[in-house]
């Protein structure tokens, strides 16, 4: 089976020195922070070629580098 441009791209993206901030801007991209949810963490795994719990640790750090960034935003807009 051919695998799109789209996917051989994400893959390439994936194994990059970034992979954690690369998998959340393709969780972003992809609707996992949508209600409701339009890809899972095995979903977009399976796009990428690692295993759902890597990408699900790709995301935990991803998220643990940005969410205090985030905070930091807010507490300045009060």
């Amino acid at each position: 089976v051919a695998k799109s441009a789209q996917t051989l791209l994400c893959q390439h993206i994936a194994k990059s020195k970034k992979r954690p901030i690369v998998t959340f801007r393709l969780f972003s991209v992809y609707g996992y922070y949508e209600e409701p949810k339009k890809i899972s963490i095995a979903e977009l795994a399976d796009k990428i070629g690692i295993s759902p719990s890597t990408c699900a640790e790709l995301l935990r750090k991803a998220e643990k580098k940005l969410l205090p960034i985030l905070n930091d935003i807010l507490r300045i807009m009060r």
